[in-house]
């Protein structure tokens, strides 16, 4: 599902040049559930960007669903992430004056959808992650895990193979934390591939896998026995 071999990733700021990912190889196959930890500034976020297609390796190639995505224009990055990735971030990033039915239909305006499909897919997608009963409160009318659970929504409405999170509960209470964990595990207990950008050891431990980075490189990638809840 995901290849990067010699991946590198370098910011040029004037004269100076920072080395974000260094040499990185590595494979994700479809229906795992990793977790990239590491300190601030390890190069898991910049990971996190270049296999979302939102940013692309200065050197390397990244194969996706068997498509070189390295080499990939703007417009053909896009449709990879439409058709292929969910995102979900840490600050939600949902529309604050719509409902929580109408930011979960965002997607499928973009994606050409019907007015009554993506109303139906919507609800459905709020349906999957317990919020039925919430499809038109606004952000503010919600707690900040129900606002996840939306963004969570918002990922799934599109049916994507991989979902990618990045930091997605912090800044989750351990209660709410506990209960968005538990959706990314029924998800990928359905077959969605799954991987998690996090610092804590409480979210770590519901990935089968755990790549540790420092410095731009990896430096542990260790399968693990999913703790009990």
């Amino acid at each position: 599902m995901i290849s990067l071999s010699g991946v590198s990733k370098v910011y040029s700021t004037g004269v100076v040049e920072v080395r974000a990912l260094h040499d990185i190889n590595l494979s994700i196959a479809a229906g795992e559930f990793v977790a990239v930890t590491g300190p601030s500034g390890s190069g898991k976020s910049t990971l996190m960007n270049i296999i979302g297609c939102l940013d692309k390796p200065t050197t390397g190639k990244y194969v996706l669903a068997e498509r070189d995505v390295s080499r990939m224009t703007k417009d053909e990055l896009a449709l990879m992430r439409s058709g292929h990735l969910g995102f979900v971030f840490q600050s939600f990033n949902l529309l604050p004056r719509m409902t929580a039915l109408r930011n979960v239909e965002q997607p499928l305006i973009y994606a050409g959808v019907s007015r009554r499909e993506r109303r139906q897919l919507a609800t459905m997608a709020l349906d999957r992650v317990g919020l039925a009963e919430r499809l038109y409160h606004r952000p503010n009318e919600l707690s900040g895990g129900q606002n996840q659970r939306v963004a969570l929504a918002r990922a799934l409405v599109n049916r994507p193979k991989v979902l990618l999170a990045d930091e997605p509960t912090g800044n989750l209470d351990s209660k709410s934390s506990r209960e968005v964990m538990e959706i990314f595990s029924e998800l990928n207990r359905e077959g969605v591939t799954i991987l998690v950008v996090t610092h804590e050891e409480e979210v770590a431990a519901y990935a089968k896998r755990v790549i540790r980075f420092m410095d731009g490189e990896i430096v542990s990638d260790i399968w693990q026995e999913v703790r009990t809840r």
